[in-house]
């Protein structure tokens, strides 16, 4: 599994865990979490093993919502970010799965 900086990610007895781990920003969505949670998925997705996956947040709030400080940065590949993410197939997919 790579280290990741924003998340933690970990399979237990077929279970994928997702957790959303900026609580000092109440786990806001930034571009880094975007992609660090897109790699996850796509991990989890090409492990056949995995039969479902668990997604939470660290600390007292699961995911305040975007970190507008991070996707609207002048920084354009921080735009990029945030809108590949919220358009990926992958995470529509993940979304709308019941």
């Amino acid at each position: 599994m790579p280290e990741y900086s924003t998340i933690m990610f970990a399979v237990t007895d077929k279970v994928a865990h997702l957790m959303l781990n900026r609580p000092e920003a109440v786990n806001s969505l930034n571009a880094t979490v975007s992609a660090e949670v897109m790699d996850a998925v796509v991990r989890g997705e090409d492990d056949t093993g995995i039969c479902a996956l668990v997604v939470s947040g660290a600390g007292r709030v699961f995911c305040a919502g975007a970190d507008l400080k991070g996707f609207y940065s002048p920084e354009a590949s921080s735009r990029a970010g945030a809108r590949s993410f919220t358009r990926s197939p992958r995470i529509w997919r993940v979304r709308t799965s019941r």
